[in-house]
């Protein structure tokens, strides 16, 4: 089922704003630190040593001299945030079913691939810029005696100018900054070149501008507030090599930007990572009829357990069982865990809603093993008992899935989907699976 959500952020964010984003942003910076930490430390030594390389005069470089200690800095750290993000992201998505992510030698080659476009961009853009700012200078001494005068109010004022501009020129900053770690996130997870990536999350990020457009100046207004009270206080430079507070305060956006990257993905482009989904109508197992209940069915009668491979390993309680399970999910995404689903559901049919977040993504894992009738067992205590929780109706269309594709019991399917229709009146997914899986037909037909 392509449509449905896996990770909990995937519905939690399906209609927010980037107001949403940073809450839980800095929840997955805290809980994946070291990744974040590491990304921040090797940023920071990216832009120390790209900073030995700028020229003092700006003026008198050519193009080519400044853009390639932006470009090789640019590359450095790009090929740092991707890299990071991919660990961030294997480990956080490997419990939810997202957890692909590409060859790390086709991440540094698309990651370039990135690099190439953004610098010719920025190389035509400095070109204008220096044309520009030549062209004011060539005019200053024709002012006479007030030449100098006006450099001042040039520097006096460029104080102010940066942070004015920043808010005003918001939407279109926040815009390019969404979509390039957009970029990011397709050149860890998508099978695409690096210039399809940055094409393609543009685009993303354009269909759905209403989430950046009107948050943006709220966010430009803190950062411009933060970068007149850096820049007032010395911290920062705009012009010639950067200070060390500036290269700090840069290098934690970036290993933020790990962090608010994966959000961004899940807003934007939820279908990235995913697992290679099953195919339930592929070797189904035989079930017993299922009986429909609100809002979940009872499940068939599970087989008799296969036994256990080490009878000393066997769980003694649930959360013992919850975490063996989590454990196997997570070490290797190819590991048979139906076994350890099997002694869990010994112990308690309700055990994994100790790790109630994972839910979905264990059943469709077993759905993988062909083991529907396990999956069922995993879903309806979750379906029945948390409601509340926002993988619910992603849980629940995956069981009408299962009963209408699996175990070929229509009938079931369709009364909980038309308990679903209640429960989620008006909701696209409820309508889109009932006509694809032939359950908004008439019976009989």
């Amino acid at each position: 089922m392509q449509d449905l959500a896996v990770h909990p952020l995937d519905r939690n964010l399906s209609q927010r704003n980037l107001l949403a984003w940073f809450a839980p942003a800095s929840r997955l910076a805290l809980q994946h630190w070291p990744i974040v930490l590491a990304a921040t430390a090797l940023a920071f030594l990216a832009q120390w040593l790209a900073s030995l390389m700028m020229p003092d005069n700006v003026l008198t470089r050519s193009v080519w001299s400044l853009i390639l200690p932006w470009a090789l800095e640019y590359a450095a750290l790009t090929i740092v945030a991707v890299l990071a993000y991919a660990m961030l992201a294997g480990r956080e998505g490997a419990l939810h079913g997202c957890g692909r992510v590409n060859e790390r030698p086709a991440m540094v080659g698309r990651s370039l691939e990135i690099c190439m476009f953004w610098t010719i961009f920025a190389a035509v853009f400095t070109s204008l810029l220096i044309l520009l700012v030549k062209l004011v200078v060539a005019m200053i001494p024709a002012i006479g005696a007030k030449g100098v005068g006006v450099l001042i109010l040039v520097a006096v004022y460029g104080l102010i100018a940066l942070p004015i501009l920043t808010f005003l020129l918001a939407p279109l900053w926040v815009f390019f900054a969404v979509a390039a770690l957009l970029s990011h996130a397709r050149v860890a997870r998508a099978s695409e070149s690096g210039v399809d990536a940055v094409l393609r999350s543009l685009a993303r990020v354009w269909g759905q501008k209403w989430r950046i457009l009107l948050p943006s100046y709220l966010i430009a207004a803190i950062m411009a507030v933060v970068l007149f009270a850096l820049m007032k206080l010395r911290l920062i430079s705009i012009v010639g090599p950067g200070t060390a507070w500036g290269l700090l305060f840069s290098s934690a956006f970036v290993g933020f930007g790990v962090a608010l990257t994966f959000v961004i993905e899940r807003c934007y482009a939820p279908e990235l990572g995913m697992d290679e989904d099953y195919d339930a109508a592929a070797d189904p197992r035989p079930s017993t009829p299922m009986r429909a209940s609100a809002p979940a069915p009872t499940p068939a009668p599970a087989p008799a357990p296969a036994p256990a491979a080490d009878a000393a390993a066997s769980p003694t309680s649930t959360v013992e069982a919850a975490a063996q399970v989590a454990e196997v999910m997570l070490s290797d995404r190819k590991a048979p865990v139906a076994a350890a689903v099997e002694q869990g559901l010994a112990l308690d049919p309700r055990f994994f809603l100790e790790r109630e977040d994972q839910t979905v993504a264990l059943a469709k894992r077993l759905a993988q093993e062909r083991r529907p009738e396990l999956a069922l067992r995993i879903l309806q205590p979750f379906v029945k008992e948390k409601r509340s929780h926002p993988m619910h109706l992603s849980a629940a269309l995956l069981v009408v899935d299962l009963l209408a594709r699996a175990l070929k019991q229509p009938e079931p399917a369709r009364k909980l989907l038309a308990q679903l229709r209640e429960l989620y009146p008006g909701d696209n997914m409820v309508a889109s699976i009932g006509r694809q899986l032939g359950l908004d037909r008439p019976q009989g037909n």
